[in-house]
């Protein structure tokens, strides 16, 4: 036998096993998986697909372990095939801006339809979300914030000492996640008509733990 023939058919086993271990399951029904998150890292705004998502899918309700695993195509979805009838769970996580969204959904074989919603997972880490609305509450876009460890640099107006700094995205919060813990205190200043605005405030952040502050500009 040529040495040709023999690789290939070494490769046969693994070729056959990758084809066939979506076939764990020995049903007749199948499960799409929407797989969401927020549309930002402060866990606010609308659901957005989520592509190139690792789901996975157990019997019962345990997620230390999982008996196969799929990846979600560009609408965020993937389908599992040949589902006996019985409780499943689908799970997955992923990291966005240092920040760990996980999700968690239990149901039924006979649910064609999921929908696995990721949400900031809090436990092990923490944040600080900043929100600045104007006087009817609604978000601000574009606003500068700095956050400071030392009040004695809060009236800094450039940002230069800041230990974190960012601008608000549409929905008008900006947000870091696994820093230092202590007080900070934070100034926001945007330009409204020509005219500078600042506000400053303070806020404490733990350990672990989101803190979330929401500031108001008034022009």
């Amino acid at each position: 036998m040529r040495t040709t023939d023999r690789t290939l058919l070494a490769l046969v086993p693994l070729f056959l096993m990758a084809c066939s271990i979506e076939n764990a399951f020995d049903g007749d029904r199948s499960m799409t998986v929407h797989a969401v998150i927020r549309n930002n890292a402060t866990g606010t705004g609308l659901d957005k697909p989520v592509p190139g998502l690792s789901v996975r899918i157990n019997r019962g309700t345990a997620t230390d372990a999982y008996l196969y695993a799929l990846p979600t195509d560009q609408e965020g979805a993937c389908t599992f095939h040949l589902l006996d009838d019985g409780a499943f769970v689908v799970f997955a996580e992923k990291v966005v801006d240092g920040a760990r969204f996980t999700g968690v959904e239990e149901t039924e074989a006979s649910d064609t339809d999921v929908t696995l919603r990721l949400e900031l997972d809090q436990q092990g880490q923490n944040g600080l979300v900043v929100r600045t609305v104007d006087a009817q509450g609604r978000p601000i876009r574009d606003v500068q914030v700095c956050a400071y460890l030392s009040q004695y640099l809060v009236n800094d107006t450039t940002c230069t000492n800041a230990t974190l700094d960012g601008a608000t995205a549409a929905n008008g919060a900006t947000a870091h996640f696994n820093i230092a813990d202590g007080r900070y205190y934070i100034r926001i200043h945007q330009q409204v008509n020509g005219v500078a605005v600042n506000a400053t405030d303070s806020v404490d952040v733990a350990t672990t733990g989101i803190s979330e502050l929401t500031m108001t500009i008034l022009p």
